[in-house]
């Protein structure tokens, strides 16, 4: 008895096992060849007080995407002060700058179409600017100014919070 067990049990993996070999219906698919894909190249440069400089050119668009990237973050907030990184970074994009409010500089990158966000990580703050490369430098120097001269309002700040 035991001995036919044993046989019935080993046919049946065996011929379970066939069933596997037999070629599905998803091996017989085709698929056409991928189109190559090209790596841009990526620019490298440094300036002289250490800021690191990658940059890919891109002629086909005239736009300008930048990623800044800034060491700080929410690892480097006080134990009593959970949460303060985030609240800087939204702070500083629509709290104003030195020499306009939060309003005005919504209102010129809106009328520029110029996108600045800033956001805090784990171990930095990361600020984006997207804007047509005809805009450029008046971007940057918006961007310059939310970075070196933020005004922090205070109402913005209740807002937050």
């Amino acid at each position: 008895m035991k001995k036919q067990i044993i046989l019935i049990l080993t046919l049946v993996l065996v011929f379970s096992g066939l069933g596997f070999a037999k070629k599905r219906k998803i091996d017989k698919l085709k698929f056409p060849k991928l189109k190559e894909f090209k790596i841009p190249k990526v620019e490298k440069s440094d300036t002289p007080n250490g800021i690191k400089i990658r940059y890919i050119k891109n002629d086909k668009l005239p736009l300008v995407n930048l990623v800044a990237i800034f060491k700080g973050g929410s690892v480097f907030e006080p134990m009593d002060k959970v949460g303060l990184a985030g609240i800087t970074a939204r702070l500083m994009r629509i709290g104003g700058v030195a020499d306009m409010n939060g309003e005005a500089v919504d209102a010129y990158l809106d009328s520029n179409g110029v996108t600045i966000g800033v956001s805090a990580s784990l171990d930095f703050y990361r600020v984006n600017l997207s804007c047509m490369e005809e805009n450029l430098d008046s971007a940057l120097q918006i961007m310059a100014k939310i970075l070196r001269k933020p005004a922090f309002d205070k109402e913005k700040l209740e807002e937050i919070k």
